[in-house]
């Protein structure tokens, strides 16, 4: 009795019966079995293939800010020492109104937060508790339309020392809601110059 090779015990049959062996030859050479076998493989490999593009278009969507906020100054180059102002452009880019509210402490308006710095990537606030900024006065609620702006100014020099010569860029951002949870919306970022001879530094309070 001879084995054949690659067969194993199963198939130690010196003359299988006819049937059989027909059997056998259909479900080993059956080509629409290989190709039911292809086709599963391509249709799993199609659904992984999917479900990964849709866990990146989801990851990759970023809710839409629902305002803008845009920055500009009328002097780019002040003198050492001088008070430095800002213009603040807020725009509803949204569907729904959007609080605008404000709250000016010595001409600074502390619903917005800025970042202000020198060549150097060093912030320039000036240290200290401030004391003459607490209890600013707030100008009621705001209601801004969709599609609608409003500018208002903000004296950078309260809080921040330019006395030194040289480049500073500025750049503010406001909260969407009550806090950073809700969203952060960042302006643009402008660069003011500072010439002249170093000025006394401001007093810390």
């Amino acid at each position: 009795m001879a084995i054949r090779p690659g067969l194993g015990p199963r198939y130690l049959n010196t003359r299988p019966s006819r049937s059989k062996s027909w059997r056998w030859v259909l479900i080993t050479f059956n080509p629409f079995r290989r190709s039911c076998g292809a086709m599963r493989r391509i249709c799993a490999l199609f659904l992984i293939f999917v479900s990964s593009a849709a866990i990146s278009t989801s990851f990759g969507q970023t809710t839409k800010e629902p305002f803008t906020i845009n920055i500009s100054t009328d002097k780019q180059t002040v003198e050492a020492g001088l008070d430095v102002y800002i213009k603040i452009k807020l725009t509803n880019t949204s569907d729904e109104v959007v609080d605008c509210s404000s709250s000016d402490s010595n001409a600074l308006d502390w619903r917005y937060i800025y970042d202000v710095r020198d060549e150097n990537g060093k912030s320039v606030e000036i240290p200290g508790e401030h004391p003459e900024l607490w209890g600013g006065s707030w100008r009621g609620p705001c209601a801004l339309a969709p599609r609608d702006s409003r500018t208002s100014g903000s004296r950078l020099s309260t809080l921040y020392d330019f006395t030194k010569p040289g480049q500073y860029t500025v750049q503010v951002s406001r909260y969407v809601g009550k806090s950073a949870k809700e969203g952060v919306v960042k302006s643009n970022t402008i660069t003011i110059t500072v010439v002249g001879p170093q000025a006394p530094p401001p007093a810390q309070q």
